[in-house]
């Protein structure tokens, strides 16, 4: 970690949960050339933390670096801080570069934040607290992390961060049911479920949403599907959660009294 040189200029804004995008004042930042944006997507990934001049190779040419590989990333650079002006973020070190901002100016510094402070809050019994935080910070994401941007050494970070998202998205699910909130939380569920057909916790969230929304034959339908997709898929049957969901749901069907 280095020390931040952030300057005073806090207008200014970085976006990677979505296409990478760099602002001032709600103005995008005309970045448009592939090499720059490279460099400042590896710089955003490591912010405020050196990058080394090999890891932006590494970013720029996946296979054999041009003997100005130096020269470039240099370029790439300068250019950069003539687009950040009068920002002074990005700090020369002597095995590379950092780039310096605060927790605000980066969208996935702020949604790390907000996820943590929601874990605080849940930890806390405050469900309402952690469920507003959550949803702040999966307000931030505009679509994949670096979307549009194909690199493939930071293909790993950027699905890095896109798993946060979605174990974020399910743990706002889980507080939500815990606070009596199954009707409400079924929309974005089977958004989901339907862009991961195969992962079963998200099909045991919508399951269990129906179920308690009094929806059982929709539920039931839900852990058919799964259980067809991962066998057509995987050669595999349902795992234990999905199981026990589908078991809770045909238990409390046949308890005695029901429709009474």
């Amino acid at each position: 970690m280095v020390a931040h040189g952030v300057s005073d200029d806090r207008s200014l804004r970085f976006s990677i949960l979505g296409p990478l995008e760099a602002s001032r004042y709600q103005q995008i930042l005309p970045i448009s050339a592939r090499r720059p944006r490279v460099v400042l997507a590896t710089m955003l990934l490591a912010a405020n933390k050196v990058v080394s001049a090999q890891r932006l190779t590494r970013a720029l040419w996946p296979g054999w670096p041009p003997d100005t590989a130096r020269t470039q990333i240099h370029y790439c650079v300068s250019s950069l801080r003539k687009r950040l002006a009068p920002a002074d973020v990005i700090l020369s070190h002597p095995s590379g570069y950092a780039l310096t901002i605060a927790e605000d100016q980066l969208d996935a510094l702020a949604f790390h934040r907000l996820v943590s402070d929601a874990e605080a809050a849940r930890e806390n019994g405050d469900l309402d607290a952690a469920a507003r935080l959550l949803r702040q910070g999966l307000s931030l994401w505009r679509g994949p992390a670096l979307d549009g941007l194909d690199v493939p050494c930071l293909g790993a970070e950027a699905a890095r961060l896109d798993e946060l998202r979605l174990l974020a998205f399910e743990e706002l699910v889980d507080v939500e049911l815990r606070l009596g909130r199954a009707q409400e939380v079924i929309p974005g569920l089977r958004e989901q479920v339907a862009l991961f057909p195969l992962r079963e916790h998200l099909a045991a969230q919508l399951m269990t949403a129906l179920h308690r929304a009094g929806r059982r034959s929709e539920a039931l339908a839900v852990f058919r599907g799964v259980r067809r997709r991962l066998r057509e898929n995987e050669g595999l049957g349902p795992g234990p959660e999905l199981r026990g969901v589908e078991q809770l749901i045909l238990s409390a069907d046949a308890s005695p009294g029901r429709g009474a």
